[in-house]
């Protein structure tokens, strides 16, 4: 077992031990709050053989339907084909996938792909937390309690 495909494994973790991408469904006792947003930014392009599905990918249905939450996966990037065949390998409503990646400038004038997932969730927790109702993000209705002024600073309700 190469090194990718242990920290695949160990992303995914155990049901039982709620341990890797699991150990969210304990979250509630532990921060008071159930997480509706979830990325492995770096983990859900790779394919460990022909046909088959990214673990973490194929792990994460299962833990999203019971939590009522949503994930952002990324698929390869750079190949249309490799991205539309990672894109077969599920169906579940609840994974967003998305390919490609974001272009930053790095140091003098380099510009580096990084991933989109975190970003994206972003974008989505900055609208929502804009009071925004969000009903693509979590399937249903969102709103927070809590909005900004135009200079950045929250104003609490």
């Amino acid at each position: 077992m190469d090194r990718l495909e242990e920290d695949l494994l160990a992303i995914c973790g155990s049901s039982a031990a709620l341990t890797g991408i699991h150990a969210a469904k304990g979250a509630a006792s532990h921060i008071g709050w159930t997480p509706r947003l979830f990325a492995v930014p770096g983990y859900t392009h790779q394919v460990l053989g022909a046909g088959e599905a990214n673990p973490v990918v194929a792990e994460f249905p299962a833990i999203l339907d019971q939590m009522r939450a949503v994930a952002a996966v990324e698929g390869p990037s750079g190949n249309l084909k490799a991205a539309q065949d990672w894109r077969e390998t599920f169906t579940s409503n609840r994974l967003i996938p998305m390919a490609g990646g974001v272009k930053v400038r790095g140091g003098e004038s380099a510009q580096l792909q990084r991933p989109m997932a975190g970003r994206i969730l972003g974008v989505a927790v900055r609208a929502i937390m804009k009071r925004v109702v969000c009903h693509f993000i979590a399937g249903r209705a969102s709103r927070c309690m809590a909005s900004w002024r135009r200079d950045g600073s929250m104003i609490s309700h």
